[in-house]
């Protein structure tokens, strides 16, 4: 059985390391989030944000992730992986790479 997983567009203010996060069940709606959310800043803003999606697996999750009604926060998790063969995870420091 595959274990249950979500992932996460992550828009995250370098300076401070605050962030915002969503929560997505494929890759692709989280991948076409974090783009959007990646096109709307001008380009001063894009110098100080990172976006980035990751993939969060169940076992990833802290013992508090879950309330007392079964609802499971995906943000409340100790770990994060892109390391898999689902495809291309969004990146805002790719895309500033290349651009360089």
């Amino acid at each position: 059985m595959t274990e249950e997983f979500r992932y996460l567009s992550i828009s995250e203010k370098i300076q401070t390391g605050e962030s915002w996060t969503e929560t997505f069940c494929t890759l692709e709606e989280a991948n076409s989030h974090a783009l959007s959310d990646w096109n709307h800043l001008t380009n001063s803003e894009k110098k100080r944000f990172h976006d980035f999606v990751v993939k969060v697996y169940r076992s990833y999750l802290n013992e508090d992730a879950e309330d007392d009604d079964g609802v499971v926060d995906w943000n409340c998790c100790h770990s994060w992986t892109t390391e898999d063969s689902e495809g291309i995870y969004f990146d805002s420091d790719k895309i500033n790479a290349e651009a360089e």
